[in-house]
């Protein structure tokens, strides 16, 4: 599996390429080592049901997790140089330490389905190579004034990596989101904490 985008991608497993016959973790957004489950008759995956961002999945996540920790009581709280002078006094009473692998578009990971009798498991691991081939996201509007159905903008060729569409609306105001992929697991939006650096977040899907 190749990281794209995101740094994140979500799978599942099908017997034979049949999505009518998908093994999965139960739950949505899946870290490795895991359980699997499946394939049950009356159940149906495949990439439109992932992209509800509520069916269950495993999810390779390239962004790198931290956690909070309370400071050690006994911690250095001062910077020094190499002298040893003291230069900065530390206030922080936790430290943030990184609990999984960072990743970066195109990194590789090798996905494998352990089996051993009715005991199953998947988990990956990072690979050493990595791939310059890295699939370009689409990317589409959901608006209000189309009934919030889908709506492929388009690249300007002038300016790669700017994506457009021309709207036309019958009232003075409208509301749209924009999509990657189709997923909606993928959405920007704006972040309504003028105080921020990032007037944009996502994608994700809050």
């Amino acid at each position: 599996v190749t990281l794209g985008e995101n740094r994140w991608e979500q799978f599942q497993i099908w017997l034979d390429g049949d999505h009518s016959r998908v093994l999965h973790p139960g739950v949505e957004r899946v870290q490795t080592s895991s359980e699997v489950y499946g394939p049950e008759a009356d159940w149906a995956g495949g990439a439109q049901a992932c992209r509800t961002g509520q069916q269950p999945s495993w999810m390779i996540d390239g962004r790198q997790e931290l956690v909070k920790y309370p400071r050690p009581e006994d911690a250095v709280k001062a910077l020094q140089d190499q002298e040893g002078t003291k230069m900065i006094e530390g206030e922080a009473e936790s430290l943030q330490v990184g609990i999984t692998e960072a990743g970066k578009p195109g990194d590789q990971y090798r996905v494998q389905l352990e089996v051993k009798g009715k005991w199953r498991m998947v988990s990956w691991e990072k690979l050493a190579t990595k791939s310059d081939d890295i699939t370009r996201g689409k990317y589409y509007i959901s608006a209000s004034w189309k009934n919030w159905e889908l709506e492929e903008m388009i690249e300007d060729p002038s300016a790669p990596g700017t994506f457009t569409i021309e709207a036309l609306l019958l009232y003075g105001a409208g509301a749209f989101q924009i999509i990657r992929n189709e997923d909606w697991a993928e959405v920007f939006y704006p972040n309504f904490d003028h105080r921020a650096a990032e007037t944009v977040l996502g994608p994700d899907d809050m």
